[in-house]
């Protein structure tokens, strides 16, 4: 795995490449993305998943075969109620990457 980013602005594959900064807060109710940049061999599965307090809240998965260019993306909402999130890339089923990210409430 090279790098994992986590972006509020919209993300698709043509504009997958221009990702390369962290958003320092989600706002609740409102999409978000994780990109993982990584190297994977065709076969492994590369999973995302979104969690709060040890609660899985969703998990999307997908073959490497399938990733675009070594990279991996998936669009989540941030859950409403929470303060955070646990978001866990795994390869295989080994965790490679663990982030604890902070929203603000819609104002």
């Amino acid at each position: 795995m090279k790098e994992v980013f986590i972006s509020t602005r919209e993300v698709s594959k043509e504009k997958i490449h221009g990702i390369k900064t962290n958003s320092p807060y989600l706002v609740q109710g409102e999409p978000f993305w994780v990109i993982v940049y990584l190297y994977a061999i065709p076969g492994s599965r590369v999973s995302i998943s979104i969690s709060s307090l040890g609660t899985m809240r969703k998990r999307k998965e997908e073959e490497a075969e399938k990733i675009i260019d070594g990279i991996f993306y998936q669009q989540f909402i941030t859950p409403e109620g929470l303060r955070g999130l646990d978001v866990e890339v795994y390869i295989d089923k080994i965790l490679w990457s663990h982030r604890r990210i902070h929203w603000i409430e819609m104002r």
